[in-house]
């Protein structure tokens, strides 16, 4: 059967019993579970939310309302999940062992796991 590789993109490759991400290796075998983290931008979001309430404040004249404006579109962008994190549960505990777009993150995430279930 050999080593069956499972997803290779770039520097990364699952196989049955290992994951490669450049230079970092993990073995499949020492993979307890695994999963997504994904960070928000807080600090976009809190000011956000002080333009807002500037902007809330001035609402007498025409800036008022352009930064009211503004600080909701910051606030709504800023919120939505811009990084993610594919974490591996390890013996010596949670690793980050790659990060990018949800879809990107999922998707290796799902090669691990078939890796993990052919495994046994």
């Amino acid at each position: 059967m050999g080593d069956e590789v499972i997803y290779k993109k770039g520097g990364i490759e699952i196989s049955r019993t290992l994951a490669r991400f450049g230079s970092t290796s993990y073995p499949i075998a020492g993979i307890g579970s695994v999963f997504i983290s994904k960070e928000k931008n807080t600090a976009g979001i809190i000011l956000g939310v002080a333009i807002m309430l500037f902007g809330a404040v001035s609402l007498k004249n025409l800036w008022g309302f352009g930064l009211l404006v503004l600080g909701i579109a910051l606030a709504i962008w800023a919120s939505r999940d811009h990084t993610s994190r594919l974490m591996l549960r390890t013996a010596s505990g949670d690793q980050q062992a790659f990060e990018g777009t949800v879809a990107q993150v999922a998707e290796i995430k799902a090669a691990i796991e078939q890796a993990v279930q052919l495994r046994g």
